[in-house]
This record gives structure tokens, sequence and C-alpha cells, in this order.
């Protein structure tokens, strides 16, 4: 399982892009999972789609709702 300190999600709901490739970074693997069941000839349109999905759960967390950034 993938432990993102929650304050750095904080820093990229704030703006921070660092912070947001960071949170990006980390959750890589778990997109890597996901886009392996699409076709070869799709998967880095299925990796991007990932990476934006993974932004836009920034932007949604909330941590007092569920603690690890990754459910």
């Amino acid at each position: 399982m993938i432990r993102i300190n929650p304050e750095i999600i904080d820093r990229a709901q704030h703006g921070d892009q660092k912070a947001s490739v960071i949170v990006c970074v980390a959750m890589e693997p778990v997109t890597r999972k996901v886009a392996r069941i699409i076709p070869q000839w799709w998967k880095a349109d299925a990796m991007q789609a990932g990476r934006l999905g993974t932004l836009v759960a920034i932007t949604k967390y909330d941590y007092h709702r569920s603690p690890d950034f990754s459910t």
C-alpha cells in the first residue's frame, strides 16, 4: 500500500506543482497496474489519463474522510 504524507497533498491542493508531481510519481505503480489491461497501442494514453485522474483526485481529497490517499 502506498502512503503519501497528507502535508504533501495539502501543498498540492494549494497550488504547489512540485508536490503534485511527487504525488503523481508515488501513484505511478497503481496507474501502471490499471493501465496494463489496456491494449499496447493505447497504453501511453491510459497512463496519461491515470496521471490526470490522480491530479483530479488531489483536488477532491479530504483527509478527514479517509486518511489514506490511495483509497
